[in-house]
């Protein structure tokens, strides 16, 4: 598990995937880059980028997300970003 905290309350489960699924790791940096203006890219920016690119594969999600976390932020991120993208075969 990855950002565990002491005070943390988590829950386990269980999703099946199929092949031709993706899934999708992000760590805050995406979730979290700020528009000049303030406002955050959030889980609803990311989730607008993987609707429209769904049919891509891996890499190019991968280069779909930064593109527009990118654009969304004038260009630079204020945080670490990273995402991977595995296609399920």
């Amino acid at each position: 598990m990855t950002g565990i905290f002491d005070e943390g309350t988590y829950e386990e489960g269980r999703v099946v995937l199929s092949p031709g699924d993706r899934l999708v790791l992000f760590t805050d940096g995406i979730t979290e880059a700020r528009s000049i203006a303030g406002d955050e890219f959030d889980e609803s920016g990311l989730l607008r980028t993987l609707e429209r690119c769904r049919h891509l594969d891996a890499q190019a999600m991968v280069d779909a997300i930064f593109d527009d976390v990118r654009a969304f932020a004038g260009g630079g991120l204020q945080d670490d970003a990273t995402a991977v993208v595995a296609t399920i075969v």
